[in-house]
């Protein structure tokens, strides 16, 4: 019999949503973690944020499994606070139904951790065939991941959440505080927040999780993360230590392509010069990317 420690070291938390169609893989996934970690536990927790729609999980003496319910649908931003909220874990893994993570993604970011307030590793992206790449080919776009300008100025360096071990203590307040009701952003206004505050981040370039492919993702809907993306930048100001310059480069760049598409011909030319602190930066990291130096 596995004797459970008074309190975990990681808390792994799921939103749930409508039926548990990568719920059974995800649980073997987990307790393959637990078996493997050389001390310590995990707890799962997972926040159904579909009520009409029942969980139906094993039981299993090797991990505690905490459960919550919405009473209506409330996003995957609240589905995750929920979750935090009850969360005992020295360290918190956010990881989505449809996720994968290596069979020792616990113990190998445990170990490689140390000081720091979080953890980012590689990750295989899976494509519609179930053929996998890696993500960050290039030591370059790998590098930026630590930089807060290609956060504001072009897009998410973080293709999910199930990528970062997070020191629980360091969840910026103004995260908990702040809902973001369309899907979509809610984690990078979680990165920005702590990038903005300087945070202690590391990072481990094997890959441990895997993107899959759903053919759903909110992530592949670019028109969604625009609006989504745009929603942060009222909750931002909230927050004394993310800069003004922040705020404003998210917006431009984020409304930008919505405001170019509506525009007339004639019109673009001059929009595109008036932009030209959005677009040369992007350009720049496209090229870098290219030619990975």
């Amino acid at each position: 019999m596995f004797i459970m420690e008074a309190t975990p070291i990681v808390s792994i938390i799921t939103p749930f949503y409508k039926g548990n169609r990568f719920l059974p893989s995800l649980y073997q996934n987990i307790i393959r973690n637990q078996y493997v970690l050389e001390e310590g536990r995990i707890e799962w927790i997972l926040v159904n944020d579909s009520p009409d729609h029942k969980m139906e999980l094993p039981i299993n003496d090797r991990i505690v499994i905490k459960t919550a319910v919405h009473a209506k649908n409330s996003g995957i931003h609240q589905a995750r606070i929920t979750g935090l909220q009850m969360a005992e874990g020295k360290y918190v893994l956010f990881l989505d139904q449809d996720d994968e993570i290596a069979d020792d993604y616990v113990r190998k970011e445990l170990a490689l951790i140390k000081d720091n307030e979080m953890i980012i590793c590689n990750a295989y992206e899976e494509n519609e065939d179930g053929s996998r790449r890696k993500l960050y080919r290039s030591s370059f776009k790998w590098g930026m991941i630590t930089n807060l300008e290609p956060y504001i100025k072009k897009c998410n360096q973080i293709i999910s959440p199930g990528q970062c071990l997070i020191l629980r203590s360091s969840i910026p307040k103004e995260w908990k505080e702040n809902i973001i009701h369309k899907n979509g952003s809610d984690d990078l206004y979680l990165w920005i927040l702590l990038l903005s505050k300087g945070a202690k981040i590391t990072t481990n370039d094997e890959c441990l999780y895997v993107h899959k492919y759903t053919g759903d993702n909110v992530s592949e809907d670019l028109r969604k993360m625009e609006h989504s993306t745009l929603e942060i930048v009222d909750v931002l100001s909230k927050s004394p230590y993310v800069s003004e310059r922040t705020i404003h480069y998210i917006r431009k760049s984020r409304s930008f392509k919505m405001k170019f598409e509506r525009m007339r011909a004639m019109q673009k030319l001059g929009f595109m010069l008036a932009s030209s602190d959005i677009l040369l930066p992007k350009v720049y990291w496209k090229i870098r990317e290219m030619l990975n130096i």
